[in-house]
């Protein structure tokens, strides 16, 4: 599985360059990292493809969007952002919105939307949606959005950077939370490896059931499309991009399937500016 958060040590440097260099010449797809034990791809096989939004390590693609630059605010003014808030982890997709209607409907505290995207293409990671879309949505529901670039893999020190922006101009941040559903070794992963965002990891949405999901999403009366199929999969072969995500959807997919797609089996937009 590949993993798009782990950033390199000076003391690896060369070391990962001379197995990147031998994977490339060996025409393969990926490596594996020598301390994190995890696949990364090669800018061989990255480079016979379109830009994941990972910010992969070697990302063949020229930066377009924020190459170099930090975090910023892509919907909102600091000046006017709240003194405490929750943070939500925002793809564009289905559970971070349903993750988005629990903390309005409980009404804790202010919520700022935070979405990671790569920083050559501009595109959300799996989600397959560029940063655009997200902009749009937080213009929607007039939310502020702050938007961190990732480039290199430095995933987590790249959040962290961004959270110390908010905190910067005096804004204090409660908890961040995640739209996660079912998915343990996720959630592991975040307990683990995102202690440096300095507060309370908070999962909404966790372990509710589908049925109730999905009624909720009918009662928000919006559109939901498929913005990512995972086409390797034989079992998709029938779902398109575009296709409206709902209980018709869910009805024709194949019992291997997971109803939200949990496994990656696809991903969605929701589009909240129609």
């Amino acid at each position: 599985m590949k993993e798009c958060s782990y950033s390199i040590s000076d003391d690896l440097q060369y070391d990962i360059e001379e197995i990147h260099l031998a994977a490339c010449k060996a025409k393969k797809s990926h490596y594996v990292d020598p301390k994190s034990k995890l696949m990364v791809f090669t800018s061989f096989y990255l480079s016979k493809r379109k830009c994941c939004g990972c910010g992969c390590r070697h990302c063949p693609y020229k930066p377009r969007y924020f190459p170099h630059q930090p975090s910023r605010l892509l919907n909102g003014n600091f000046d006017d952002l709240p003194d405490s808030v929750d943070i939500l982890f925002w793809s564009g997709g289905k559970d971070s919105y349903l993750a988005f209607r629990a903390l309005q409907r409980a009404a804790v505290r202010p919520v700022i939307l935070l979405t990671t995207f790569d920083a050559a293409s501009g595109i959300v990671a799996h989600q397959e949606v560029s940063i655009d879309d997200i902009i749009r949505q937080a213009k929607s529901v007039n939310v502020p959005l702050l938007g961190v670039p990732i480039a290199g893999g430095a995933y987590v020190r790249l959040v962290s950077a961004g959270l110390d922006r908010l905190r910067d101009h005096g804004i204090n941040i409660v908890r961040v939370a995640f739209g996660d559903l079912h998915l343990r070794h996720v959630r592991n992963w975040r307990e683990t490896e995102l202690h440096s965002l300095k507060a309370e990891l908070f999962y909404p949405v966790w372990g509710v059931k589908y049925e109730s999901l999905m009624q909720e999403l009918e009662e928000a009366n919006v559109t939901i499309r498929i913005s990512a199929v995972d086409h390797d999969n034989p079992s998709l072969r029938h779902v398109k991009i575009g296709d409206n995500f709902g209980p018709g959807f869910v009805e024709k997919l194949p019992h291997q399937v997971d109803p939200f797609g949990e496994n990656g089996e696809f991903h969605t937009l929701v589009e909240l500016w129609r």
